[in-house]
């Protein structure tokens, strides 16, 4: 059975859809690491745009507002948005006033996946705290082949959500090619594929790593200070997270959205 997995990381009680995780030995007889990322760990003012829920990570937009996905906020009541910090305990605090799920929003396709999320004070812009821009440009948008940095603090080697924060090369296809070669399966049988092509994008690791992971819903993967896509979902069969493909949100598809609800670029 195949099954869309969110990569928010739930609280028991809330667990719709579950993975099971399988451990998988390496060939030195330890244990495979589950997310391949970025040996460095990044310093929080060469991505100030990063934002974290409790659940999820996030991406500042303006001075009032945080995009993430959907499904991290979808009837949960987040209170707190987290700013300006590698960690949680180095990050600094912003209530949320109102949280704007797209009307559209599908929890069972996970297509729509996208919510806005307006603070109760403007932040304080600083070096570690900056908004990144939207693909507002037709040029600015995800393109296959290329090189992007996704940023976040999902699971690591120790099926833990990582404390610091953590950047990963990837590489974009659509979802038409990553569902053909990977999920033949879905390519013949999902009703949504046309639909799902333009408003989600396939990620995938160089040398066919596993990529994304629990945890990682809604965080953002950036083309220098550009935001192209956040996190939203996997593939599971058993171990999803050892997949090499993950699929994340077109952002470029949403900019009317949120310039409607925001009021952000005129």
């Amino acid at each position: 059975m195949i099954l869309l997995i969110v990569l928010c990381v739930l609280p028991t009680s809330a667990l719709v859809l579950t993975l099971t995780h399988k451990e998988k030995e390496a060939d030195n007889g330890g244990i495979e690491p589950l997310i391949y990322y970025s040996d460095e760990e990044p310093d929080i003012s060469d991505y100030p745009f990063y934002a974290a829920l409790i659940n999820c990570g996030a991406a500042i937009i303006s001075d009032h507002w945080v995009l993430t996905a959907a499904h991290c906020v979808y009837n949960m009541h987040h209170a707190t948005v987290w700013v300006g910090g590698e960690t949680y305990s180095n990050s600094k605090q912003v209530m949320v006033d109102q949280t704007i799920v797209h009307p559209t929003f599908d929890p069972k396709e996970l297509l729509d996946d996208v919510a806005l999320i307006k603070l109760k004070q403007p932040l304080n812009l600083s070096d570690k705290v900056q908004p990144v821009l939207l693909p507002y440009s037709k040029k600015l948008k995800a393109v296959d082949g290329q090189e992007y940095y996704f940023i976040g603090r999902g699971n690591s080697e120790t099926y833990t959500a990582d404390e610091h924060l953590q950047k990963s090369k990837m590489e974009i296809y659509s979802v038409l090619q990553c569902y053909k070669h990977y999920h033949p399966e879905l390519y013949l049988r999902d009703r949504t594929l046309i639909e799902r092509n333009e408003k989600v994008f396939c990620t995938l690791r160089d040398g066919n790593l596993p990529g994304v992971c629990n945890g990682d819903s809604g965080s953002p993967l950036v083309q220098g200070n550009v935001l192209i896509g956040l996190g939203s979902y996997m593939i599971a069969e058993i171990d999803a997270c050892n997949y090499p493909d993950s699929y994340l949100v077109n952002v470029e598809y949403y900019v009317p959205w949120i310039k409607n609800v925001t009021g952000l670029g005129g």
